[in-house]
């Protein structure tokens, strides 16, 4: 989804006339879309509300998710490969329910999951800090050199790195 949501992010920045850096989608992918929208007013004093701003985000998104965004290539075969071995997967996304998990079942994930979290589930922990890893291994149970990230965002690994997984 990193692409679909990426092009959001510079999308609306465009249309509110902002600078950005070459670094705005690195910083703002963990984020989830509720993070974004407070960067977005911090960072570069958008005028509009956080609910304003989720809003628009979630009538981008929604048809996206909804309908295109497909699963990275192999990775059903890696679930069912690492669930044959005895583990448990579950996923941890920075987008919010309202758009992934219509998402989730459409791609089968729902099936092969333990669990389909958000950041939502955690307090809106941004994946880019270790805590949201420690409370993952809590509530799996597990201690944090137990568990595995797989991510596409380097911060993200870095974070779950350094909360003591193997990312």
């Amino acid at each position: 989804s990193m692409p679909y949501l990426g092009q959001a992010v510079k999308t609306y920045l465009d249309e509110q006339n902002i600078f950005y850096g070459d670094d705005l989608i690195e910083k703002t992918m963990p984020l989830g879309l509720y993070g974004i929208t407070l960067y977005f007013i911090e960072k570069y004093g958008v005028k509009a509300s956080s609910d304003e701003i989720y809003n628009w985000f979630l009538a981008r998104l929604c048809p996206e998710y909804d309908e295109k965004i497909p699963l990275k290539p192999h990775a059903a075969e890696l679930i069912l490969n690492l669930r044959a071995r005895g583990n448990t997967c579950d996923m941890l996304t920075a987008s919010p329910h309202s758009i992934i998990d219509k998402c989730a079942e459409r791609n089968g994930l729902t099936k092969l999951l333990t669990h389909c979290w958000t950041v939502e589930d955690f307090g809106n922990l941004k994946k880019n800090g270790t805590q949201i890893y420690f409370e993952v291994a809590r509530r799996l149970g597990a201690k944090p050199e137990e568990c595995a990230l797989l991510d596409d965002n380097i911060e993200a690994l870095s974070a779950a790195k350094n909360a003591g997984f193997s990312a």
